[in-house]
């Protein structure tokens, strides 16, 4: 990918357009065998549903505490007060091993393409619509399996690519 611009949070090439959604985050490592199993299985499932193919790119990173808020979340809501302080524990201590750097996330990427036309503006308008539908049938099967996703925009996209062209 060597000229593009980013236009409507978009990456525009001459005769390709591209939409890049993340898996927000959660570590799949967190998960028993069977919910990291169906997990998989949901996203092959939401991958198989699609005309054409969605390159998938998986980064590895240095967590984030806000990377496993959901997983707090999680695990309070379900406690009583004989495990509170247990469950109070369990989160001060990983959240310090992430603020040291000692844990690795997995990220999840798909990366969405159409061929377009991009300086004919109505066969673009086409094509970004067709793009556009792709994307919402892939994150909303994701969606239904209780994953969810986000398309990148603004400085999030700008970020996700500058990380790509370094790697």
């Amino acid at each position: 990918m060597k000229d593009f611009r980013i236009s409507n949070n978009l990456i525009v090439e001459q005769k390709r357009i591209h939409a890049v959604c993340e898996v927000l985050p959660f570590d799949v490592a967190l998960l028993s065998k069977e919910d990291r199993q169906m997990f998989y299985t949901k996203i092959r499932q939401a991958y198989d549903i699609l005309p054409s193919r969605v390159q998938i790119i998986v980064v590895k990173e240095e967590a984030k505490v806000r990377d496993y808020t959901k997983h707090f979340e999680s695990i309070t809501a379900e406690t009583n007060k004989a495990k509170d302080s247990l469950v109070l524990s369990y989160i001060h201590e990983l959240s310090a091993l992430i603020e040291a750097g000692e844990v690795l996330i997995l990220k999840y990427y798909f990366i969405f393409s159409i061929g377009a036309e991009t300086k004919n503006s109505k066969k673009f308008l086409e094509k970004y619509n067709s793009l556009s539908d792709k994307v919402s049938r892939f994150t909303g099967v994701l969606a239904q399996a209780g994953v969810e996703t986000r398309q990148l925009t603004g400085e999030n996209l700008v970020n996700f690519i500058k990380q790509q062209v370094r790697t």
